[in-house]
C-alpha cells in the first residue's frame, strides 16, 4: 500500500494501467455517476492491484454503510475492520469494490455525495507523484522507477544528503529528502541530533501538514495566496511546516510574477509561467521530474488542489501502517502486517534497500491490539470529517493521534 509498491506492483500491469494508478486521467476524475467507459474499465483495475486504492475504497464503502438510507454522511464510522471480516480473501473483495465503484451509490441506498469523494482513488496518489511526471510525459514505468530509485539517490548522494524543492523539485524532496514526511517516514532536521528529536519532529510535521491541508482542502482563497508570501510568514500558524516548505530562493525564482518561460527563446508566443501559488503544489504538470521552473497546473486546479490535499492525508495515513514506514509496537519488520498498535519510530526512506523495503509492500494482514484506529476507519474518518466541519466534535489532529499514538511531537 506504500511508495515502494508504486515502484514495483506497476511492472506486472499492462502499461496504461500503471499509467492511469498515479494520475495519468487526474484531470478526468470519476464523474459523479461513475457511468463514464473508460472508469468503468480502469477503476476495476486500480481497485484489484492497489493497496491505497483498495484501502480508501473500503474506507468509501464503509463510510457509506454507516450512513445506508440517509441523505448525509452524519454518522462516524468507528470500527470499518468489522464490516469487512473477510480481507484476506481478495477475489470477493474484488468483486465487492467493483459493484460499490462502478454502482451510482444512491442505487444502492448510500447518499449520493458519496461519488464525489470516489475521486480520491485518483488523488490518493498525489504523493507518490508530486509533480504528475509520469501522467504528464507518458513515460514508461522503468523510466520512473529509475528516476526515483537512482536519480533521486544519486542527487541525494551528490548534494550531501541535502535536496531543495527550490532544485531537486517536489518528486525527490518528498521520497528521499525533508519532505519524507508525506510517507509517514523520518525526516532527520539537522538542526536535531538523536532519534527521538527525529521522530518528535517528523510527527510534528505529519500533524502540521494534516492541518494545513484540510484547511486548503476547504479554502480556495488560501490556494490562490502567493506561495512565497504564505510560508515566509513572521508567525506561521504551522512553523515545523513553514520550515521545510519555505526556501529563500524561491522567492528569486518561482514567486515571482510573470517568470520567464525559456521556450520563448524559440516560440516567442508561448506566455510566462505565473508565479506560484499555495495551491501550486499539489497542481503540477511537469516536464523535468527533478525542477519546477517549468511546470504547468492542470486544469480546474481550484478542485483539484482540495481533492489531491485531502488524498494526501490519506495517503500519509495509510503510509503509517506499513512496517517498511513505521515501527509498531510488536511488529515484525518487514512484512506486510497492518499493526493496530502506538508507533515507536519512523523509518528513514534513504537508509533502506529497496528490495527489503519492497517486501512489506502487499496487500498485509491485518493484527494489533486495537490501540489505535485501523488504516480503514481512519480514511474513512478522514472524509466523514471534511464533510461534517461545521458540526464534529473532533478535528483531523485527533484523527491522527489515533492513529500515531506512541510519540511526542516536537
Amino acid at each position: 500500500m506504500y511508495k515502494k509498491l508504486l515502484l514495483l506492483a506497476f511492472l506486472s500491469l499492462p502499461m496504461f494501467v500503471s499509467a492511469f494508478e498515479i494520475g495519468a486521467l487526474q484531470e478526468t476524475p470519476p464523474s459523479a455517476n461513475m457511468d463514464d467507459s473508460i472508469v468503468d474499465l480502469k477503476v476495476k483495475k486500480v481497485v484489484s492491484q492497489k493497496n491505497h486504492e483498495k484501502l480508501t475504497a473500503l474506507a468509501l464503502l464503509c463510510l457509506a454503510k454507516e450512513n445506508e438510507g440517509r441523505d448525509d454522511l452524519k454518522n462516524k464510522p468507528l470500527k470499518c475492520i468489522e464490516k469487512f471480516p473477510d480481507l484476506a480473501n481478495l477475489v470477493e473483495l474484488n468483486h465487492t469494490l467493483e459493484a460499490f465503484l462502478n454502482t451510482d451509490s444512491k442505487k444502492q441506498g448510500f447518499p449520493a455525495v458519496i461519488d464525489e469523494y470516489k475521486r480520491l482513488l485518483y488523488d490518493v496518489r498525489w504523493p507518490d507523484d508530486p509533480v504528475r511526471f509520469l501522467s504528464t510525459n507518458k513515460r514508461s514505468v522503468p523510466t520512473f522507477v529509475a528516476l526515483i530509485e537512482k536519480g533521486c539517490k544519486d542527487r541525494l548522494e551528490e548534494k550531501g544528503g541535502v535536496l531543495s524543492i527550490n532544485f531537486d523539485g517536489y518528486l525527490c524532496t518528498s521520497h528521499y529528502g525533508k519532505l519524507q514526511f508525506l510517507h509517514a517516514m523520518k525526516y532527520k532536521d539537522p538542526s536535531l541530533d538523536s532519534e527521538k528529536d527525529f521522530d518528535a519532529r517528523t510527527y510534528s510535521l505529519m500533524k502540521e501538514w494534516a492541518e494545513f491541508t484540510f484547511e486548503i482542502a476547504s479554502n480556495v482563497e488560501l490556494q490562490q495566496e502567493n506561495y512565497c508570501t504564505y510560508w515566509n510568514q513572521d508567525t506561521h500558524p504551522y512553523p515545523n511546516l513553514a520550515s521545510v516548505m519555505y526556501e529563500s530562493s524561491l522567492s528569486a525564482r518561482l514567486c515571482k510574477d510573470d517568470r520567464f518561460n525559456y521556450h520563448r527563446l524559440y516560440w516567442p508566443w508561448y506566455k510566462n509561467y505565473r508565479a506560484w501559488q499555495v495551491s501550486t503544489t499539489f497542481t503540477f504538470k511537469c516536464s523535468n521530474a527533478f525542477g519546477s521552473d517549468t511546470c504547468d497546473v492542470i486544469r480546474d486546479k481550484d478542485t483539484e488542489a482540495s481533492f489531491a490535499a485531502l488524498g494526501s492525508i490519506i495517503h500519509m495515513i495509510q503510509d503509517s501502517y506499513s512496517t517498511a514506514h513505521t515501527t509498531r509496537v510488536s511488529q515484525c519488520d518487514h512484512e506486510a502486517l497492518v499493526v493496530t498498535n502506538p508507533v515507536e519510530s519512523f523509518q528513514d526512506y534513504s537508509q533502506q534497500a529497496s528490495d527489503i523495503h519492497a517486501l512489506s509492500d502487499k496487500w498485509p494482514k491485518f493484527i494489533g491490539d486495537g490501540l489505535t484506529l485501523d488504516p480503514i476507519t481512519a480514511s474513512a474518518q478522514v472524509i466523514w470529517l471534511k464533510n461534517n466541519q461545521s458540526s464534529a466534535d473532533v478535528s483531523i489532529t485527533d484523527i491522527l493521534e489515533q492513529v500515531i499514538n506512541g510519540i511526542t511531537e516536537n
